[in-house]
């Protein structure tokens, strides 16, 4: 494979993350300076905790180094941002390498573990209202 054509993919990528990092940064001080949020869809129409609700406001602790407080969201806060990352990582890659987002990955288990731990999680929370 061309250099010049790998070197294209990660400043592609690299600028993608980067608006994507001022968003961020954008969306955190809209909420946190003016208070304005955006309620979750699952939440407003079921009534029900969906396994990432919590993310948000837990989001805004770590970034302002009040971890447990962050925990206290959504305890499953922690392998759910792995597992994002880790999307994130191996979509960049094949990016990188074969010019398509897609996620190859040869450990599939490790997706199914996911998926039943946040399915267990769901009922779990709305049982117990966590």
């Amino acid at each position: 494979m061309e250099n010049g054509v790998i070197k294209k993919r990660i400043f592609k990528l690299s600028l993608f993350f980067l608006i994507g990092i001022i968003a961020f940064i954008a969306a955190y001080l809209i909420i946190v300076y003016t208070g304005f949020s955006i309620k979750c869809p699952f939440h407003v129409l079921t009534g029900l905790n969906c396994p990432g609700c919590g993310n948000t406001r837990a989001v805004i602790n770590i970034i302002q180094f009040k971890f447990l407080k962050a925990l206290s969201y959504n305890y499953l806060f922690p392998l759910e941002a792995f597992y994002m990352l880790r999307l994130l990582f191996i979509s960049s890659k094949s990016y990188i390498l074969n010019g398509k987002f897609r996620f190859d990955d040869s450990k599939p288990a490790l997706d199914i573990i996911v998926i039943v731990v946040l399915g267990l999680w769901f009922i779990i929370r709305n049982i117990l209202g966590i």
